[in-house]
């Protein structure tokens, strides 16, 4: 198992070990599952520092690609939920038709696939997605907030205990003694939102690249 992986295996054990154990049983359990995916991609994201392997930190160049798959995601899933959104308001018309254009819309590229929207996944991409977003929002609050840095990029979490103390104290200890969107805005001070996201997305895309 590679060292992302093993970040993100151990960030589900370690969220699932700090739920408070004085709280009633039924709540001894995360708020939701968006919640402790989020938790375990930014854990995940841990693996690009030198101090999580033996790799020197990202270069501009992979700081762009990582930048435009976060883009590919949203904008795959954006696909996904814009076809749903139209097939269920007339499942009796070209589904292939509908496919194919909305593919050409989102992804700019010229679908021609028969059938290719059954080869779909759909209940994975907007949960990874919204997890994801949620991701770059503890991040940002993370790095503004607690460790009083302005460079988002290169943030070092590694060697720094008020994070964990944080995460314990906000996100993990409470269990689900608040529904999730209860939970994001009292330790984010912000509802879910996709500003995060983006600009991490702006920020990776327009690193100068080098020679």
């Amino acid at each position: 198992m590679c060292i992302r992986d093993r970040l993100y295996s151990i960030a589900h054990i370690i969220y699932h070990k700090h739920i408070s154990s004085n709280l009633p049983y039924l709540l001894r359990r995360p708020s939701h599952s968006l919640i402790v995916e989020a938790v375990a991609i930014l854990f995940e994201r841990l693996s690009q520092s030198p101090h999580f392997n033996s790799k020197k930190p990202l270069n501009t160049r992979q700081q762009r690609a990582q930048a435009f798959d976060k883009l590919l995601l949203a904008r795959w899933s954006l696909a996904l939920y814009d076809f749903e959104r139209r097939f269920y308001s007339n499942p009796e018309q070209d589904i292939d038709k509908l496919w194919n254009g909305v593919i050409e819309r989102y992804l700019l590229v010229r679908g021609s696939e028969k059938r290719g929207w059954t080869m779909v996944k759909w209940e994975c991409y907007h949960d990874h997605l919204l997890s994801q977003m949620l991701a770059s929002q503890l991040d940002h609050y993370i790095v503004t907030q607690i460790l009083k840095e302005k460079d988002l990029l290169h943030a070092e979490y590694y060697g720094r205990k008020e994070i964990g103390e944080y995460l314990k104290k906000v996100v993990f200890a409470v269990g689900k003694s608040y529904k999730w969107d209860e939970l994001i805005v009292n330790a984010t001070s912000k509802i879910l939102t996709p500003e995060f996201y983006m600009n991490e997305i702006t920020l990776g895309i327009n690193s100068k690249l080098s020679s």
